[in-house]
């Protein structure tokens, strides 16, 4: 998993293996997911439980009770103040909304179905996680960059899926010793033209029970960063906070 701090999500989507996928990935992720296939199961499970999740991920195109009818209906019950939604869509052009219709009935965002699994991951956790992300830089914020590193005499390719100013997570399907030493060289894009290479420490690894999610990987700290790259992540965090707060 790449969170230590997973949070309850309920998923609607009619398609079995959309819905399949996207519970994979948020259960690799370290969420814990109930999922239905229709309007209905969301309206029974807030009913039941209305308080219970942190977070709702629908299809606006729903059996029975669609995404607007579940919204106006969350609207009228006062939930769209303590549950995070996040609305998916096909973008067809039989659409008969838009990103500004389902914000102004409480939901975070509307994303495209589309999206890669890392996109989708880094959607969710920005909707998570903002409140703590926006007192706290150190923070790690989701991301997808590609990377290389180090480790003896070998040079491996892997994704950095979070990052801070104090460390990322790597994902590689590399086996990593707790106290191993590796140099990570990754681009900042829109900070810096060229590559940033890092002597990092492994922290920890995903269990390896976990090696087929498609989440495996290592929790790295930085070591001994010299101060110019310290701040240049520092702004490249600053940049990926700023664009997940509205406004």
């Amino acid at each position: 998993m790449i969170t230590t701090t997973g949070k309850n999500i309920l998923l609607a989507d009619d398609n079995q293996l959309f819905r399949e996928k996207l519970r994979g990935l948020l259960h690799d992720a370290g969420h814990y997911v109930v999922a239905t296939f229709d309007g209905m199961g969301i309206l029974n499970e807030l009913t039941k439980n209305p308080t219970s999740y942190n977070l709702l991920i629908m299809d606006m195109k729903l059996p029975h009770v669609d995404g607007l009818s579940i919204l106006n209906w969350m609207k009228r019950k006062g939930l769209h103040e303590s549950l995070t939604t996040i609305c998916m869509s096909e973008n067809t052009a039989s659409d008969n909304y838009t990103e500004s219709t389902v914000k102004e009935l409480g939901a975070k965002k509307l994303i495209n179905k589309e999206l890669t699994h890392s996109e989708v991951l880094s959607e969710v956790n920005s909707a998570l996680f903002t409140k703590v992300l926006r007192v706290d830089k150190s923070q790690r914020v989701p991301v997808s960059l590609t990377s290389r590193f180090k480790l003896g005499m070998g040079i491996h390719e892997g994704s950095i899926l979070n990052i801070s100013t104090k460390g990322i997570f790597l994902k590689t399907s590399r086996l990593l010793p707790k106290g191993s030493f590796l140099k990570v060289q990754f681009d900042l894009p829109g900070i810096s033209t060229g590559s940033l290479t890092a002597r990092c420490e492994v922290m920890w690894q995903t269990p390896e029970n976990f090696m087929t999610s498609r989440f495996f990987g290592v929790g790295l700290m930085f070591r001994n960063l010299q101060e110019k790259e310290v701040e240049k992540i520092g702004r490249f965090v600053d940049l990926k906070l700023r664009s997940d707060i509205p406004g």
